[in-house]
């Protein structure tokens, strides 16, 4: 990892737990967000929060990721250390064998030597003998005039009356000692390639140490980025709840206490379309555990049909601006009386104003595929002081 890099990690981190340290402060001033802002403000501070902590999921997961990429990177390199120290043992093995294999040739080379300096020293007595005796000829004084072996060899047309069993005997020792010193050649080099082999296999160990320690350090720097982004996750977390809660509160002060609830079961808010694709309850979303607070509905050709009310009511929200990607988008609730509302998402568009007093049945919007929404679908939401519930409890078979 570059100093830049590293440097940059670092900075990352202290980013994100001077955004813990905010998150936390926030909550501390959030008592009173209740009273002072509106449902729209609160909404748009959800919309705020869940851009963030999607962000902040989004960096939480890369990072994971990108931990368990190096740490899968890392594996490999261990099993390439492991491989290649198994090599290394094994040259070192080999290199062992060749210099005692050579160290044999030496021994043998040396021995073969000795005996060929004795049997040329016997040679240089007997033709010694002959000579005083006087059984040689001519040549036997040049003979006995040899400085050693080698200039022997090079008069030994000089001397064809020796006897041929000492010649032979001398040429089989000269052969033999030729025959090793090839020998002892040939291991030379074949040591020589083992050392070099050697040397390239400690390089690339020193190389792979290097890499698999560069990896520790960027699974370190990563572990602890990650766990700086899940902090930051989890903050994001508790400010939505805490929104989540002024927003509750909001709506709770929006509604007319004194008005009593309505009667009856609701009328299908989708006249239509009955296909539920997410009941109410924990689902998956975006490999991430979520709860639905509503149900959402569905069908062929949806976009822009009929919304209708649930039931009679005032209505105390109809939200026209969004952001895209985030939170219901456009979306209406209405007051039922007795602490229930009702809540129509992710519309295309709203039909109808703050105060406006509709009817069971009356169309409010139009579905659509705003807000954080993957397709045309209505979200539907009933909660009881505020409080979500599961809004397959207020129909009856007959209610669509």
């Amino acid at each position: 990892m570059s100093g830049t890099k590293k440097h940059n990690g670092i900075k990352r981190i202290i980013s994100l737990c001077l955004s813990a340290v905010l998150c936390v402060g926030f909550f501390s001033s959030m008592s009173g967000v209740a009273s002072a802002d509106t449902v729209s403000q609160l909404e748009q501070k959800l919309q705020q929060n869940a851009k963030d902590l999607e962000a902040a999921r989004n960096e939480l997961k890369r990072k994971q990721n990108e931990k368990a990429s190096q740490e899968e990177y890392q594996k490999s390199l261990s099993v390439e250390i492991d491989l290649l120290t198994e090599q290394i043992m094994l040259k070192e093995q080999r290199i062992d064998e060749l210099d005692g294999i050579i160290e044999g040739l030496e021994e043998d080379i040396a021995d073969k030597e000795q005996e060929v300096e004795e049997n040329f020293e016997i040679f240089k007595k007997r033709l010694r003998a002959m000579y005083i005796s006087g059984s040689g000829n001519g040549y036997a004084s040049l003979l006995v005039g040899a400085t050693d072996f080698y200039d022997l060899l090079a008069k030994i047309e000089m001397v064809k009356r020796i006897s041929e069993h000492d010649t032979k005997l001398i040429n089989d020792l000269n052969e033999a000692i030729a025959e090793l010193n090839s020998d002892k050649a040939e291991n030379e080099a074949a040591l020589a390639d083992r050392e070099r082999e050697m040397a390239e296999l400690e390089t690339s160990m020193e190389d792979l140490n290097a890499s698999y320690s560069k990896s520790q350090q960027v699974i370190d720097m990563l572990a602890a980025e990650a766990a700086a982004y899940s902090a930051d996750v989890k903050a994001r977390e508790a400010e939505e709840a805490q929104i989540e809660a002024a927003l509750k509160q909001a709506i709770l002060d929006a509604q007319r206490k004194e008005i009593q609830y309505v009667g009856g079961t609701f009328t299908w808010p989708l006249p239509g379309y009955s296909y539920i694709s997410s009941p109410y309850g924990w689902r998956d979303l975006n490999g991430a555990q979520n709860f639905h607070k509503g149900v959402d509905i569905t069908g062929s050709g949806v976009h822009g049909a009929n919304i209708v009310a649930a039931n009679d009511g005032e209505v105390i929200t109809a939200k026209n601006t969004y952001t895209p990607g985030y939170s219901y988008g456009k979306y209406v609730v209405i007051d039922h009386g007795g602490s229930i509302t009702t809540l129509y998402g992710h519309c295309s568009e709203v039909l109808v104003k703050v105060g406006q007093q509709v009817k069971k049945g009356d169309v409010i919007a139009l579905v659509g595929n705003t807000g954080n929404s993957f397709g045309a679908h209505l979200h539907f939401e009933v909660r009881i002081n505020g409080d979500h519930t599961d809004p397959m409890a207020y129909f009856t078979k007959t209610s669509s």
